[in-house]
């Protein structure tokens, strides 16, 4: 709340007018999205924005161009006392070098190029879309027609796992081959076996795969939290509105009731239940203990005499 204050002050000077709209990127992080920051950005006219899942080390200029020559900088300038014999490092003299190197490495000019290589500002989506594997390695489908005359390679060419769509015809050109050599019929028969042997393992390897992955999902899928802020806030990138307000505030609400109702919980300790028997012995035995004389117990002694000089 202090950061987005100091936002908001900074941002207003630079408004044209009170009506306009500032846009705050911000990654998933719980912390950015509580109920009194996200009413603070509606009345104020700040537009929230989240980047999508797992894209920070693309899209978020921090993660691309600020941090990673932070840390090379500070790094230096640590293994310069770790080279000289000192295992730990204190606070202070961490944040010593961490000044000096936050002047290097924080700078306008890396800020600047790093919204520029996001692609976010200027905006520009083919700086983005070329770091992804599909679209720098496109599929080209070529229609063309399959040849009869070609026949597949006898062996695979390495020891990697053979593609399952191979399998077949690669037994099948395999035992159309092993009719022409003379050999016995008992281990052409055992050959024939092994083959059909390999392509039902394939099959039921590709089938233990698949349900094994759809098991992972369900549990995975079980284990997202049913009221919390990430499934409120599910599918949803601007986070600036009322009825999103509405439902953190609910949520934050029931959390800290389960909290309060977890913290009066208090463990009692059960205490030992004397029987009535118990208590007539106890009372029998005072009373006789009053009635009995008290008997003192003479004990063995030493007379110690003064020597006469």
């Amino acid at each position: 709340m202090e950061w987005i204050k100091h936002f908001e002050s900074v941002t207003q000077k630079q408004l044209q007018s009170l009506d306009n709209y500032r846009l705050l990127l911000c990654d998933g992080h719980d912390s950015h999205v509580s109920a009194d920051f996200v009413s603070f950005c509606i009345h104020h006219h700040i537009d929230l924005l989240f980047l999508p899942p797992h894209s920070s080390h693309i899209l978020q200029p921090l993660d691309v161009g600020i941090f990673s020559p932070l840390k090379h900088a500070i790094s230096a300038q640590t293994s310069r006392l770790i080279r000289s014999g000192i295992s730990r490092i204190q606070k202070v003299e961490w944040v010593e070098r961490f000044i000096v190197v936050r002047e290097e490495a924080i700078t306008t000019q890396n800020i600047l190029a790093r919204w520029r290589g996001t692609g976010l500002f200027l905006e520009n989506m083919h700086c983005i879309l070329i770091q992804l594997s599909d679209y720098q390695n496109p599929i080209s489908v070529i229609n063309t027609p399959p040849l009869n005359n070609t026949t597949p390679s006898l062996f695979f060419p390495n020891s990697c796992r053979p593609d399952p769509s191979s399998v077949h015809a690669v037994n099948e050109a395999f035992l159309a081959q092993l009719k022409d050599i003379n050999i016995s019929t008992p281990y052409k028969t055992q050959v024939r076996r092994l083959c059909n042997f390999m392509e039902e393992y394939q099959a039921e390897a590709l089938i233990l795969k698949t349900e094994l992955e759809q098991v992972k999902e369900i549990n995975g899928r079980r284990k997202e939290q049913a009221n919390g802020k990430c499934h409120i806030l599910k599918n949803v990138r601007v986070a600036s509105t009322e009825e999103i307000e509405k439902a953190l505030r609910k949520v934050e609400m029931e959390t800290k009731k389960k909290k309060k109702v977890v913290k009066g919980k208090k463990k009692r300790t059960k205490k030992p239940v004397e029987s009535s028997e118990n208590k007539t012995d106890s009372s029998t035995n005072d009373s006789l203990d009053i009635q009995r004389p008290r008997f003192s117990r003479m004990l063995d002694c030493i007379k110690v005499t003064a020597r006469k000089s």
